[in-house]
């Protein structure tokens, strides 16, 4: 399937307009429609702890208070976005409404943010979502949890910067997995247009070597080349240390691998390899479970 929907969450952060930059960028080169959803954070988070002695008055405008607030960070992302789309020559729209691609649209939509990105994100052929960093507020850890686990599309995030252009040499992390199945069907839009593909595989109790060669003979069928690379697991690098390691040696520009738990439960916390690379790759990645 082609990409023609794409879903980005957004908020005022530098990582969310990376994340619509990049969103913007894949839009253009698979003519396809960006829609921004913007979830505001549930009002109890921005509201203090209220005394029992506190006034009628005071409570008033404690909450006048939030409220301004709330109301101008909505109309600084909201212009975040409009000037993205100026910059980019995107069309606005409402969403789902024919035009020319690429064109995108705005929603704004109260509620529980991992329910609305699991919601939207199902009819969207493409996610991508801000890179989180090792101290994310909760609410935008379960906003990823909710994309990678809760829709059954791809996930992209971005890497260090926004990505401007396709990339010319994607990497494969490959053990067999379902996961690792998903992501590479996932990723096939990008794969069909890169200039090089490498398949990396940790040789270990549960990967054989063999599997790289399998997936290079599969791809060699769609009429996609690819190269093989096994490196060995050790206790000096870890599986993910030694897999970012690669990409960087192979000068990689997008890395495809599935995304793992550490229970079928999607409540608990992201598997190792999974949170190391999330959190330490500099580059953009395609993931899906």
């Amino acid at each position: 399937m082609n990409i023609r929907k794409i879903l980005v969450a957004m908020d005022s952060t530098e990582p969310a307009v990376i994340a619509l930059e990049t969103a913007f960028t894949v839009a253009k080169a698979f003519s396809a429609h960006v829609g921004a959803i913007h979830v505001p954070a549930p009002i109890s988070m921005d509201i203090p702890s209220v005394g029992e002695g506190m006034s009628e008055e005071a409570l008033t405008a404690t909450f006048r208070e939030v409220e301004s607030r709330r109301s101008d960070h909505l109309r600084r992302t909201r212009g975040l976005f409009d000037e993205s789309c100026r910059r980019r020559k995107v069309a606005v729209v409402s969403e789902n409404a024919p035009a020319e691609p690429p064109a995108a649209s705005w929603q704004s939509i109260a509620g529980q943010e991992e329910g609305i990105i699991a919601h939207h994100g199902r009819l969207s052929d493409l996610i991508v979502m801000p890179r989180p960093s090792a101290d994310a507020r909760p609410a935008a850890e379960g906003a990823l949890h909710a994309a990678l686990f809760d829709t059954g599309r791809p996930v992209l995030l971005p890497g260090a910067g926004a990505t401007m252009a396709l990339p010319e040499t994607i990497a494969i992390a490959w053990n067999g997995s379902v996961e690792a199945v998903n992501a590479l069907t996932g990723a096939h839009p990008f794969l069909e247009r890169a200039r090089r593909i490498l398949i990396l595989t940790a040789e270990g109790v549960h990967t054989r070597a063999e599997m790289a060669s399998e997936l290079k003979a599969y791809l060699g069928l769609h009429g996609l080349k690819s190269e093989v690379r096994v490196f060995p697991r050790s206790s000096e690098r870890p599986v993910p240390a030694a897999l970012l390691h690669e990409c960087a040696e192979e000068r990689v520009d997008m890395l495809v691998m599935g995304a793992y738990t550490h229970s079928r439960w999607r409540e608990l916390i992201l598997g190792g390899v999974t949170r190391h690379v999330i959190h330490h790759a500099s580059i953009p990645l395609v993931m899906a479970r």
